[in-house]
């Protein structure tokens, strides 16, 4: 059975199905020459992709075939499948950078994230540190008051129990002097 297809035709259906200007789509035939495409440029010219590699190693296998090849100077990913009931191999590919935007907008995007993450753990941290840092603050200036004896010991109880521990033995500490004081 021999049938009769119009390139014009078939380079319109293979515009009107590609769903972005980007993708191009080519149909080739056993030797790797475009019988059709989807800008008709390289079907006119009767171009022979046979001399590149994926193209090559697609028409020898007869398998699908996924990878790389440069396509007008622009560095292209492409996969190529064969049609075995009319033998031809339909080649679609897209520029690099539009198939991986997606890929580097989520890296962009985590990478931000991260960066956000970071920046307020820095700001939690100082934050943290300076209330810890007011806490020994007191503590220290509630011990320079007893050494030199001139206030009673009191220092509020906190959230950290290390500190009301040492606030305690300092109180009990305050407490065993001044009634040393008194017994002497």
């Amino acid at each position: 059975v021999t049938g009769e297809v119009q390139l014009q035709n078939l380079s319109g259906f293979l515009r009107s199905i590609a769903s972005s200007r980007a993708l191009q789509i080519l149909i080739l035939d056993t030797h790797g020459v475009v019988i059709a495409d989807t800008e008709g440029g390289l079907t006119a010219r009767q171009f022979n992709m046979g001399a590149f590699p994926l193209v090559r190693k697609a028409l020898v296998s007869g398998q699908p075939t996924t990878g790389a090849l440069e396509l007008d100077g622009r560095g292209m990913t492409a996969s190529i499948i064969h049609m075995p009931s009319i033998d031809w191999h339909v080649l679609v590919a897209q520029p690099m950078s539009t198939a991986y935007r997606t890929i580097w907008v989520t890296a962009g995007i985590a990478s931000l994230g991260l960066l956000i993450a970071c920046l307020l753990a820095i700001a939690a941290s100082v934050y943290l540190s300076h209330r810890l840092a007011l806490q020994f603050e007191g503590l220290a200036r509630q011990a320079r008051s007893l050494a030199f004896g001139t206030a009673e010991y009191h220092h509020p109880r906190g959230s950290i129990l290390e500190f009301n521990q040492l606030s305690d033995t300092l109180r009990h500490m305050a407490t065993d002097l001044r009634e040393r004081e008194r017994d002497l």
